[in-house]
């Protein structure tokens, strides 16, 4: 196994800083100095300050939704309350200008529709 001197942050930074500018993989340039692969690998994430975790994190992840059954809702009454996100409803989906739909079991698929398109309008 290849014994790598311990170098400080600083010289880390100098050699992750070169290896940008060398225009090489970070294997050769690892090679090229008598650095370990995953040593560099590690050092750059620690330096920039994130980690593969919060980068794929980062923006939110949507996912196409298709309408599988089209059985209508039963009929709510008038004196039912409006569901809470997290107990009552399936599916919250909030949309922008401040707009919530709840999605209750059962929910009737082309009234998730209209209520769609006239969000969308």
């Amino acid at each position: 196994m290849t014994q790598q001197p311990t170098l400080t942050p600083e010289q880390w930074q100098s050699h992750i800083a070169a290896w940008q500018s060398s225009g090489s993989t970070q294997v050769d340039y690892c090679k090229a100095h008598g650095l370990i692969a995953h040593s560099f690998w590690y050092w750059k994430k620690k330096l920039s300050g994130s980690s593969s975790l919060s980068s794929n994190t980062a923006s939110p992840l949507f996912i196409p939704v298709s309408l599988v059954d089209d059985k209508p809702a039963p009929a709510m009454r008038e004196e039912c309350a409006l569901p809470t996100p997290s107990t009552d409803a399936a599916i919250s989906i909030h949309a922008g200008k401040g707009y919530r739909i709840d999605l209750l079991p059962g929910f009737d698929p082309a009234t998730l529709r209209q209520a769609l398109a006239v969000l969308r309008d």
